[in-house]
């Protein structure tokens, strides 16, 4: 089974009914996903998975996803992503809301 359509599955399991699966053209940085789907650059959440010693770490989300009514994230593929509100993808995951993002004068 895709990873898309196990998303989906696991979606409609936990009865999370508004979200899209978004397919686009190949691409590999959110910043071109989010170009392709005119979705403004700070709704996309970037995934970065770990693992460590074959178990998942806890998630990780920066503390500005958390104004925005509906996240962007792509689903394990390169072609496909998935648009949710963000308390629905919250309650799902229970994530540690921390602060990463920085705007560049902060950066210098």
């Amino acid at each position: 089974m895709s990873i898309t359509r196990t998303l989906n599955a696991y979606l409609d399991h936990e009865r999370v009914h508004y979200y899209d699966v978004l397919p686009h053209p190949e691409a590999f940085r959110a910043v071109e996903i989010g170009h392709t789907l005119e979705t403004p650059e700070k709704e996309m959440a970037k995934v970065v998975i770990v693992k460590v010693d074959k178990r998942g770490l806890p998630v990780y989300v920066d503390q500005s996803l958390t104004e925005y009514e509906e996240i962007v994230f792509q689903t394990g593929t390169h072609s496909d992503s998935i648009r949710m509100r963000y308390w629905d993808f919250a309650a799902l995951v229970f994530p540690v809301v921390t602060g990463f993002h920085r705007s560049p004068t902060e950066v210098w």
